[in-house]
């Protein structure tokens, strides 16, 4: 009777072994209906027409919703996506029977996310990459980075890097999925002109930082840039909220003397901060409301740190000639 029992239970065990599903993870990269390919024009909702040269984003905090409502982790997957690579790889295998969304955020969770890169293995997807994803450990990764060119002859440059573990936005896509041979395959479309809807690149943009035109990249794609075989999108849409301050920073190039305009009512003390390219600070000033001249004799490319009550609002790199 004892070996009955033991052989009942190792063919139960053999059953809930084979009961697990191999899932696998794919992202097509998109133009609207076109792949997308590096250096190819587009528009956005806007009519701005143009092209990319670079995007990269993070992929983390990845899960799985199914067979009424279970939610399981796929534990320490991080994805660097670049637009110009495929996405098709295996999250792992769990016991799933009905699929029923996936669940993800744009970034690196927070906590990883100001953690030493130099700690991961070279090939990590959290390791130092050139060119580089992190901003330094206090900021943590780029969530998000994207650069081309832009303008009627598509000659001027457009560049935004977004990050900020504030802007950690989760997604939350219903899907079945698809079986093939043996396997669950999760298969989302991202559609990257989405990522610049309402965003006004016509004239060109440069902004690296946490708030402003860097936060709705964030939401766009956290809202619209995915979408199921289903086309269903995030169900957890983020909503817009008004930011801390919105600035312009102009004429740029210029020849030494520039204005820093601040659009907001300020509510507390702000600053603007000159770092060159090697992250050396070269003039602090306060700023008030409206129209702010600041001047320095240097020449070269700086990066212009805008900080309310010690909080970054905004950073952009101007030319100095």
């Amino acid at each position: 009777m004892k070996k009955l029992i033991v052989v009942i239970a190792v063919a139960a065990f053999a059953l809930t072994a084979t009961a697990q599903t191999t899932v696998k993870f794919k992202i097509n990269h998109l133009l609207e209906d076109q792949a997308f390919a590096f250096n190819q024009k587009a528009s956005n909702n806007l009519d701005n027409e143009f092209n990319v040269k670079r995007l990269e984003y993070y992929i983390s905090a990845m899960s799985l919703t199914h067979d009424g409502g279970k939610i399981t982790k796929a534990d320490d997957v991080y994805i660097l996506v670049d637009g110009g690579s495929s996405v098709d790889l295996e999250l792992g295998k769990f016991d799933i029977t009905t699929l029923e969304s996936i669940n993800f955020s744009i970034g690196v969770d927070p906590g990883v996310n100001n953690q030493d890169p130099t700690q991961w293995p070279s090939n990590h997807a959290l390791a130092p990459k050139s060119p580089s994803m992190h901003w330094g450990w206090s900021s943590g990764y780029r969530f998000v980075a994207i650069e081309g060119k832009t303008g009627s002859s598509l000659n001027t440059t457009f560049e935004i890097h977004a990050l900020g573990n504030e802007n950690f936005f989760k997604v939350s896509i219903p899907t079945k999925g698809s079986m093939d041979n043996g396997s669950l395959v999760v298969e989302l479309d991202a559609d990257y002109t989405e990522a610049l809807a309402n965003i006004d690149i016509s004239s060109g943009l440069v902004i690296h930082g946490t708030t402003d035109q860097a936060v709705r990249l964030l939401r766009n794609f956290a809202n619209t840039v995915f979408s199921s075989e289903e086309g269903n999108v995030n169900t957890l849409s983020i909503k817009e909220a008004k930011p801390l301050i919105t600035t312009s920073v102009y004429p740029n190039p210029s020849t030494g003397k520039f204005i820093v305009q601040l659009h907001d009512k300020l509510a507390g003390e702000a600053e603007v901060s000159i770092l060159n390219i090697t992250g050396q600070t070269i003039l602090q000033q306060k700023l008030s409301e409206g129209i702010n001249t600041v001047s320095i004799a240097n020449k070269g490319v700086f990066l212009i740190t805008v900080r309310l009550n010690g909080v970054t609002v905004e950073t952009k790199r101007i030319l100095l000639i």
